[in-house]
């Protein structure tokens, strides 16, 4: 019986060393660890206990204690390595395991949130839209080119596509197409018909481009340079068709595989995704001397040309694909400034007074451009 307790004690000591040893480990080697920037958010702080939040105070610091966990980051590797790895699971940590090409290097990865404008389900054909939100469309469209019209601006209505619409043959097999009808082609060509010409949303172009260089990033949810070119040139034959002689004579060339990665890689925190290989592009005879510079203000970014071959001032009011965008728009007009959507206001689009106003989406964030609206 002796015997037998001292088992027992044995065994609990045992089991709380297990539990506190990794806590007492962490505290002396947490400064050495590399800090996890995979998640793009702010970890959950330790909440203070005052008797003004005490009802609250239990699942703030559960969520205190989850994202403060010692060893997390190790933790969720090792479980993002089997998901990978051993399971062969397809989609998590709202990303969708594509193919890969190249011989087996390039691994392509899709966004697949569906809180964050659900991009699958326009590869897939689950997305339609109403009369209702056509109507609504073409009339907000319709009243901000006037209003814009008004203050001599011309404007211009930019879609960019998802990348999963474009490389929707290196989804994975698993996934059911429910339907092959582009329901944002179905929307421009209704916008369109309505006597709206200056709308860009260049799908044919960039599903022509891929017999000549990828145009998306495969490791990343946004296209590549070449893709913003891609783009860029078909908007801005609708601009300014005199000066289509100048993407005409670009040279599109491709470079190494190379080692890289891209916001999807890095949410996809598995070992070995620093070694994932990203198709390098090369665009050379377009405007290859021309220098700008990049200001950041918030999320406002103002680009500048000291020698443009075109002296106006273009404002993109849009999201992150408006980036490359306006790495190649630079190298014509004299200065660029971006928005994002939502940080738009009348007081901002008086302040700079361009020229040109593009008002741009990506396909998942089409509703954007729906509801967007200048009073």
């Amino acid at each position: 019986m002796q015997k037998t307790n001292k088992i027992d004690i044995i065994i609990i000591i045992m089991f709380v060393i297990i539990l506190i040893m990794p806590h007492i480990l962490y505290f002396f080697i947490k400064d050495k660890l590399s800090q996890d920037t995979s998640e793009n958010r702010n970890l959950a702080t330790k909440p203070a206990l005052e008797f003004t939040t005490l009802q609250e105070f239990p699942s703030k610091y559960d969520e205190y204690f989850n994202d403060n966990l010692p060893f997390r980051r190790f933790i969720q590797k090792q479980y993002n390595n089997m998901n990978y790895y051993i399971f062969k699971v397809k989609s998590f940590n709202n990303v969708m395991i594509g193919k890969k090409t190249e011989n087996g290097n390039m691994q392509w990865l899709f966004y697949d949130k569906k809180s964050d404008g659900d991009p699958l389900q326009y590869a897939l054909g689950m997305r339609t839209f109403t009369d209702d939100e056509k109507r609504t469309a073409i009339i907000n469209i319709k009243s901000n080119l006037e209003k814009l019209k008004e203050k001599n601006i011309d404007a211009y209505y930019f879609i960019a596509p998802n990348k999963s619409t474009i490389y929707k043959e290196l989804l994975p097999d698993s996934l059911e197409i429910k339907s092959d009808k582009n329901a944002i082609l179905d929307l421009y060509e209704y916008i369109k018909s309505q006597g709206v010409e200056n709308i860009v949303y260049p799908y044919h172009e960039l599903i022509e481009s891929k017999k000549t260089a990828y145009s998306y990033l495969s490791l990343d949810t946004h296209w590549n340079i070449y893709g913003g070119f891609v783009g860029v040139k078909l908007l801005h034959h609708k601009i300014n068709p005199e000066y289509d002689y100048i993407f005409d004579n670009a040279k599109i060339s491709k470079g190494e595989l190379v080692y890289s990665s891209g916001d999807l890689s890095k949410i996809l925190h598995i070992s070995g995704a620093e070694k994932f290989k990203e198709q390098d592009i090369k665009i050379e005879n377009f405007q290859d001397d021309v220098e700008f510079t990049e200001v950041r203000d918030g999320e406002k970014i103002t680009y500048e040309n000291k020698k443009p071959l075109i002296d106006k001032e273009i404002m993109i009011i849009g999201d992150s694909f408006s980036v490359e965008m306006s790495h190649n728009l630079i190298k014509m007009y004299s200065k660029i400034t971006y928005i994002p959507v939502y940080g738009f206001t009348n007081e901002l689009l008086d302040n700079v007074d361009p020229d040109i106003v593009i008002i741009e989406a990506v396909e998942r964030y089409i509703d954007s451009i729906i509801d967007f609206f200048i009073a």
